[in-house]
């Protein structure tokens, strides 16, 4: 998929939940950078996984990159959580992103997967947080995109657990877009006392979670060292994405990467 695709499918999938209301807040993505960081997402998914394989979204939430995936010829499904249990993890992270929406409009999740089942060959769905709808190594890949920082300790080793137990042996984990531990934003965040996450790591931290199931580490990576999206300075940030792009792959390759405030892990199912 090239950029030109890639913006089309935005685009498109902008105009399939335009009807639905929801507002530009949810849609994080109105930031090209932000948008086209999913481009690079799929890339690192190609590289490792076979071309059409089974394919889970855990944690799909507005279904964007389950629609990015499956344009990309994979067979995806997406699981999220059903609206109780994202009250009760809201409640037991004080994690409440998103959630206002759905309890003043019930059901906005299925309508949304609904709509997007109609034009991209995607299985979407909500399910309990306990054990995942499916059967014992029915995935070749599994992609959790900006999704383990949101569940709750106590909880983290049995949906890790369920993961590793739906991924075929020989099948890989993308971990993507994970807040670290050192990186700059998180702090500031916390001292502001605005959507910071309660579950950091650092890159070891999360590696050795991991391979606590199973599961063997075959990559690392951090980004977001520029930032890259804030709703107020999005035409800003989108006339100078370009150059902001140029600008963190440069910084990446110096000491400054330590601060960066995201990293991608991939894992192998031994």
């Amino acid at each position: 998929m090239d950029r030109r695709e890639f913006d089309s499918l935005v685009l498109e999938y902008r105009k399939r939940i335009a009807p639905l209301g929801i507002p530009v807040p949810l849609q994080v993505w109105y930031h090209i950078g932000y948008t086209r960081d999913f481009l690079d997402l799929l890339g690192v998914v190609q590289s490792f996984a076979p071309a059409g394989c089974r394919l889970l979204d855990f944690g799909s939430g507005l279904g964007f990159f389950s629609c990015v995936m499956a344009q990309a010829g994979f067979r995806v499904r997406g699981v999220d959580l059903s609206m109780d249990q994202a009250v009760r993890v809201a409640r037991s992270t004080e994690d409440y992103a998103d959630l206002e929406l759905r309890l003043e409009r019930p059901g906005l999740l299925e309508e949304l997967y609904a709509a997007l089942g109609e034009r991209w060959p995607v299985e979407l769905a909500l399910y309990d947080g306990g054990t995942l709808p499916f059967g014992d190594a029915e995935f070749e890949a599994v992609v959790a995109h900006a999704v383990l920082e949101h569940v709750p300790e106590s909880d983290l080793d049995p949906t890790l657990d369920e993961l590793a137990r739906v991924l075929a042996p020989g099948g890989h984990l993308f971990v993507f877009r994970t807040p670290r531990k050192g990186g700059w934003s998180e702090p500031l965040a916390g001292a502001l006392g605005i959507g910071h996450h309660e579950n950091v790591w650092t890159e070891d931290g999360l590696a050795g979670l991991l391979e606590r199931h199973g599961l063997d580490v075959v990559m690392r990576d951090v980004a977001d060292l520029v930032p890259d999206g804030a709703l107020a300075l999005n035409p800003l940030l989108n006339a100078v994405e370009p150059v902001t792009r140029r600008l963190e792959r440069v910084l990446l390759r110096t000491r400054l990467a330590r601060f960066a405030n995201n990293m991608t892990l991939v894992v192998r199912k031994v």
